[in-house]
């Protein structure tokens, strides 16, 4: 077994008391008050000579969280931090990718930059999640109002058709992208499929679904049959 397998938070803790405890399964910055790397030495070291970690120390007693409301309310406050990252980058048009390239000027001067993990963590435990809070928001804010559909068809450098759903709302004008899909085909029964999937979604009432558009004539018409 290599010297690197044997390697814990524990160890690192004990390497560097003055700086570092293990909360949970993370070796934490008792002074920056966030997780760090600890798998490689040099991470803690460049952690060490940040300017975040030098002005935290110099600033004031370390932090030592050693209960376990201590460890839930690190917690929690550790995954409203980072979804709300996400927020923020989805709702700036900022792909996640740019993250990464991010990392070195947040760990800087951000406190608890450490722990935004990497762009994939962010897309795959995060992302959906400020996703779904999006949905609620536009599901309560749509309900029980006169509703016009109007879907839009065009075709991607695929050759793929992209079927936009939007919905507009009678009394506040607003207007809400509710689905996009990819279709092999657009006929009336796609579409009228695609309208009936986003109405169970958001739970709209038929009644309050007024006017639908279409891109094509016909299929407004072959959809209000249906």
């Amino acid at each position: 077994m290599s010297n690197k397998s044997k390697i814990t938070p524990k160890l690192r803790e004990n390497e560097f008391p003055e700086d570092f405890k293990v909360l949970g399964e993370e070796l934490y910055c008792i002074h920056c008050d966030h997780p760090v790397s600890w798998k490689k030495l040099s991470t803690l070291n460049d952690h060490l000579a940040s300017n975040q970690h030098i002005r935290s120390k110099l600033g004031g007693k370390p932090k030592k969280p050693s209960t376990i409301k201590d460890t839930f309310n690190f917690n929690d406050k550790k995954q409203a931090f980072v979804q709300d990252f996400v927020e923020m980058m989805v709702t700036c048009n900022i792909p996640l990718t740019k993250k990464d390239k991010m990392a070195s000027w947040l760990s800087n001067y951000v406190p608890n930059a450490g722990w935004i993990l990497s762009s994939n963590t962010l897309r795959r435990d995060y992302l959906p999640k400020v996703m779904n809070k999006h949905k609620l928001e536009i599901k309560n804010k749509i309900q029980d109002q006169p509703l016009s559909i109007m879907i839009d068809s065009s075709p991607d450098r695929l050759s793929r058709n992209v079927v936009n759903i939007i919905v507009n709302c009678g009394f506040t004008g607003e207007r809400f992208l509710l689905d996009t899909q990819f279709a092999n085909e657009v006929n009336n029964i796609t579409l009228f499929n695609l309208i009936e999937n986003v109405r169970q979604e958001y739970e709209l009432k038929w009644k309050n679904l007024e006017t639908l558009v279409c891109d094509s004539a016909s299929s407004n018409k072959s959809c209000i049959r249906l």
